[in-house]
Order: structure tokens, then sequence, then C-alpha cells
């Protein structure tokens, strides 16, 4: 009886692992998202958010330690992010950029997948342990003929990822979101494996100074 019991629960922790994520209602993402600025992440949106991102206990980089404070986040994303689908680049000096391509939110199907869990789950945790920072979350679709659909999409994309993360506790003051539809290709729009490519989200950090 015992061994039955405990395959019993085993069973049970195994099948609520498998459930897949589910986004919260839309009805609860204004309140998700708090304190997330919509639009670019200007130098000068930075210096406009600054205020609030330290009410809500945000902290202030020194200036000095931007570099070797980014390359400590630069080297904790290429350890536990690195795999088909994600690109890491260094953008200038301090910004960091990580790239999710279309694998982790398919066109037809605008749900986390189960690897992008994974991911996001592992980006969000670098993110709080590496708080002082900005994070700028864009997300872009295809060329798909309506344009309307595209910037909506793209849009959708970018705030589910904003989501996620605030429900992993990642401060919703230091966010930028925005959908830019079929702007910026980073491949071919002729082909299906080029639209799959452009179809992704980017997250830009920036070091909070």
């Amino acid at each position: 009886m015992k061994k039955f019991i405990l395959t019993l629960i085993a069973a049970v922790i195994v099948g609520s692992c498998a459930q897949p994520y589910i986004s919260p209602p839309r009805s609860v993402w204004d309140s998700l998202l708090r304190g997330a600025s919509f639009g670019v992440m200007s130098e000068t949106a930075k210096v406009a958010k600054r205020p609030m991102y330290l009410q809500s206990g945000g902290k202030l980089l020194q200036s000095d330690r931007a570099e070797e404070y980014m390359s400590r986040i630069e080297f904790e994303l290429n350890e536990n992010l690195r795999q088909p689908g994600i690109q890491i680049q260094r953008v200038g000096r301090d910004v960091l950029a990580v790239i999710m391509r279309d694998v982790f939110m398919q066109y037809d199907a605008p749900e986390i997948s189960a690897q992008g869990v994974e991911v996001l789950g592992n980006l969000s945790r670098i993110l709080r342990t590496h708080h002082m920072t900005f994070i700028e979350i864009t997300g872009y679709s295809d060329n798909s003929p309506n344009t309307e659909t595209n910037q909506r999409l793209s849009f959708d994309m970018a705030e589910r990822v904003a989501v996620f993360m605030a429900q992993n506790r990642v401060n919703t003051y230091r966010m930028f979101v925005q959908g830019r539809g079929a702007s910026r290709p980073i491949a071919e729009q002729n082909t299906e494996a080029g639209r799959r490519m452009n179809r992704r989200v980017e997250i830009r950090i920036s070091p909070a100074l």
C-alpha cells in the first residue's frame, strides 16, 4: 500500500510538471505589467523612468562598474541560455541582446512553448540576480500581408514575455515593452525558413545608471 501511495504521489508530481505554461487572462495583464513602459528604451526614456524605478526598490549601478557588471551577465547568459534558436550578442560596450526565434512562440500558436518557458525561467533568474539593469522586450513578426496583424502579433509576443517575467518576480519598473511588426528583418522574407527567423523576441539588457 505504501509503495502504491508513493507511486501515486510521484505520478501527480510528474503530471503537474508536465502541465504547459498558459499566460494569465488578458484582463490581468495591465495589473501584472504595472510600472512597465511601452516604447523604446532610449537614454531619455531611461532617465525619465529612473525615479519610478528607484521608488520601486531599484538600485543604480556606478558607471565605472558597468562594463564589468555587464560582462558577468554575459557570462551567465552564455552558460545558461546557449542553445539552438537563441543568440546572445554584445551591442556596443554595455548593452546585451538575447534573441529568441520563433521556436519559442509559433506564428499560429502565440503561447510560450515548453522550451521557451525553460529559457525564460533561466533568463528571469539571471535578471533577478543582476537587478541593476533596464530591460527592453521587443517582438517582431514576418512580412505577411496584413500589416495591422503583424504589429498586433509582435506586441502580443513581447507582452507575453513581459508577463511571464513579471510572474517570475522580475521588477516591471525595469521594463520597456514594444512590438515592431515586420521591421528590422534578420533573414530573407521570401522563404518560410527566413520568415520563421524573423518572427522573434529580442530582449536588450542595459545597465541602470
